[in-house]
């Protein structure tokens, strides 16, 4: 699973950036992605040994070692202290709530697909931001919605095979992940990238362990271990360089780059799992795609008093 972006807008960084750091930025944003991307195909070959709770506990475990250890080493305990702790903990458990419904998509839907559906969650945040946080939305967003939308319905075929378990997993996943990026705008503004970050990792531990206590769970092999420890690390990694990318450049600059996810997974999927994406997968991704970054496009224009 992919950190909202959001994650970043405290660092604010200023709104014309040097060339030179703002290609730095993108370099960092593309190599996160990469990495987040591998971290998704970790998780794909662990689920084919473990069940969604492991996954999860080893998220927390082994991905709050990497992250936390470094930041309690440099500020001391008091990093772990969130000043609205009870807005971070809710967040956190709506977030890993999500994480459950995406790492079950991801053990039965090809790679390509469950990023592909994915790509409606910032349309989702585009919505949900109307009721929540009061932010009006024009016809051309509206518009834009509605057309990723009718992307969505073009991968998930409503007449054929859309009540499968999987895909209505993908999508709840999606509604829990967009509530909870909401929720990060309104954090990003009073707590630090690093506290929000770190307990949404840790959230992970109980939440796989009550998954785990639900399902059962079984030993790790060596291969298996090998496929939890790499995905920590490559998630802990990708995260790390995108706080690093979005403390450069504004997040509306380097947002349209998320979607190069899509050719990383289409290529992981054939070469690793021997997934082929259908058509109406193809398809309706570019229908979602470009609906997003016309999102990303109009929500650039209207910050800027456009």
């Amino acid at each position: 699973m992919r950190l909202p972006a959001s994650f970043s807008a405290a660092t604010r960084p200023p709104a014309e950036v040097p060339p030179a750091q703002a290609m730095r930025a993108i370099g960092l944003c593309l190599v996160a992605h990469a990495l987040i991307a591998l971290s998704d195909v970790a998780v794909k070959l662990a689920l084919q040994h473990h069940g969604v709770g492991e996954v999860l506990f080893a998220r927390g475990g082994l991905g709050g070692l990497m992250l936390g250890g470094p930041m309690i080493a440099r500020n001391g305990l008091a990093v772990l202290l969130p000043r609205r702790p009870g807005l971070v903990f809710a967040r956190s458990a709506i977030h890993c709530a999500g994480s459950v419904f995406w790492y079950y998509a991801f053990a039965v839907l090809p790679l390509a697909d469950v990023y592909a559906i994915g790509y409606a969650t910032p349309l989702v945040v585009s919505l949900m931001a109307i009721p929540l946080l009061g932010e009006r939305v024009g016809w051309r967003l509206w518009a834009a919605t509605l057309v990723g939308f009718a992307g969505v319905l073009v991968m998930v075929r409503p007449g054929g095979d859309f009540w499968q378990p999987a895909t209505l997993a993908i999508l709840a996943g999606i509604v829990l992940v967009a509530l909870a990026r909401v929720m990060a705008r309104q954090l990003a503004l009073i707590e630090r990238v690093d506290v929000i970050v770190i307990w949404l990792i840790l959230a992970h531990i109980p939440m796989g362990a009550a998954v785990m206590l639900a399902i059962g769970a079984v030993a790790p092999t060596p291969a298996s271990f090998a496929a939890l420890v790499a995905m920590a690390a490559l998630n802990s990694a990708g995260h790390l360089l995108m706080t690093r990318a979005y403390a450069l450049s504004p997040i509306s600059a380097l947002g349209p780059y998320e979607y190069t996810t899509f050719l990383w997974a289409l290529g992981f999927g054939v070469m690793m799992f021997h997934e082929t994406p259908g058509v109406s997968t193809l398809v309706g991704a570019v229908i979602v795609i470009v609906a997003g970054l016309f999102d990303l496009r109009r929500a650039r224009v209207t910050r800027a008093g456009g």
